[in-house]
């Protein structure tokens, strides 16, 4: 059964695509099958994952997270294998020889958010008085259930803050990241976040396990520095990555798709920040996969 994770923080700006496309590499070098379900209406990893040309496919062929949606709401029958497309640029991904892979079900603002609102009101036609999140629960719980021996690892790429398809991510894992890059207003958002993703009203509250990962890290500066020890040593509620992410140039080079039908080579497309996308996904294998 794969292990599903969540990445998700209150605030938006935290690096959570980038660290979904990070991890959904790494994973993937290192022999995993990974699925990404971009559940962002901004579609941000997708966009990272597939470039703008793959997502613009996506969409033509109507197999977004958005029509995937539409056609369970309305009571008909969908695969989601129908809604995939092959993911990640990596050209080690695409050898025949190959143990792992990306796949995505992309997102696309101009899809869901146009949709969202319609998708939304359809539900409550569907069960008035239930959360939002608990019918879309309900929706997509069964399709990863059949899915699941497919993939080792599925991760979902959230909005920011807690609309109803963050609180629906978080139902279907059991592990959430929370990146969060260490300035004082990104810190306090991050712990009123975990206040809700923790908390009894949800019925979350042992369900899911909370790893904090620092994103954006500049060891040269003080502050960064001082939140980071604080997360390491006075947050026993959440599980805080060793090792930061930094800010570093390679890594937004790294976001920058090279179009359709053109792959890289890990240390091309990473530079020297393939270390911290190799740190990551082991730090994700020893604490989340083989528990």
């Amino acid at each position: 059964m794969a292990v599903r994770i969540t990445i998700a923080n209150h605030k938006g700006g935290v690096a959570k695509s980038t660290t979904a496309m990070m991890l959904a590499d790494g994973l993937a070098l290192r022999g995993h099958r990974v699925l990404v379900f971009d559940l962002d209406p901004q579609g941000m990893v997708s966009r990272l994952l597939l470039g703008r040309s793959g997502v613009a496919s996506a969409v033509r062929q109507e197999k977004t997270i958005g029509h995937l949606l539409e056609k369970l709401i309305s009571g008909k029958p969908a695969q989601l294998a129908r809604y995939q497309t092959p993911g990640s640029d990596l050209a080690e991904l695409r050898e025949p020889n190959a143990l792992g892979r990306v796949d995505v079900v992309a997102s696309d603002d101009r899809t869901l958010v146009v949709e969202l609102a319609r998708l939304e009101d359809a539900l409550r036609a569907l069960a008035s008085g239930e959360r939002l999140d608990v019918l879309l629960w309900r929706l997509l719980e069964p399709q990863l259930a059949k899915h699941d021996r497919n993939y080792d690892v599925v991760i979902f790429d959230t909005p920011a803050g807690t609309p109803p398809l963050a609180l629906t991510a978080l139902r279907l894992s059991t592990h959430v990241i929370a990146p969060t890059n260490l300035e004082e207003n990104s810190f306090s958002t991050l712990m009123v976040f975990l206040r809700i993703v923790l908390a009894d009203e949800l019925g979350l509250a042992g369900t899911v396990r909370v790893h904090v990962l620092p994103t954006m890290f500049l060891a040269s500066n003080p502050e960064q520095v001082r939140f980071l020890d604080y997360i390491r040593t006075s947050t026993p509620e959440v599980n805080a990555f060793p090792r930061p992410i930094p800010h570093t140039v390679a890594i937004h080079r790294a976001e920058a798709h090279p179009g359709p039908g053109a792959f890289r080579r890990s240390r091309e497309k990473y530079d020297s920040a393939i270390s911290d996308v190799q740190a990551l996904a082991e730090a994700v294998e020893q604490r989340i996969i083989k528990r």
